[in-house]
């Protein structure tokens, strides 16, 4: 779910509990930085890492934001469904506005 606030924009990417489990989101900061962090734990965790936690952060600066999602785009587009498609389905689903034409 996201949620936005006048400070930052964020996104609860996945929250998985168990054996196993794992938190990842990602932040939108004041900035406009993209921020993700993550958090495992668990016995997988373990025999992965050698601890049984693993915590990791990662920033893109505002200046490269727009430039990692255009190459996110870029790794969707191996489905061959449309693209446009896709992202209008997103954007509806999170009730983002977006305008489309086509010719």
């Amino acid at each position: 779910m996201a949620e936005e606030t006048p400070q930052r924009k964020h996104l609860a990417i996945e929250h998985t509990n168990g054996k196993n489990s794992r938190d990842i989101d990602a932040f939108i900061n004041e900035n406009g930085d993209l921020y993700i962090y993550g958090y495992d734990c668990g016995p997988g965790t373990s025999d992965f890492f050698g601890s049984s936690d693993y915590e990791y952060h990662l920033t893109i600066k505002a200046e490269d934001k727009d430039m990692i999602l255009l190459l996110v785009l870029k790794a969707l587009h191996d489905n061959p469904d449309s693209i446009s498609s896709r992202v209008m389905d997103l954007a509806r689903e999170n009730n983002i506005r977006y305008d489309f034409h086509s010719f």
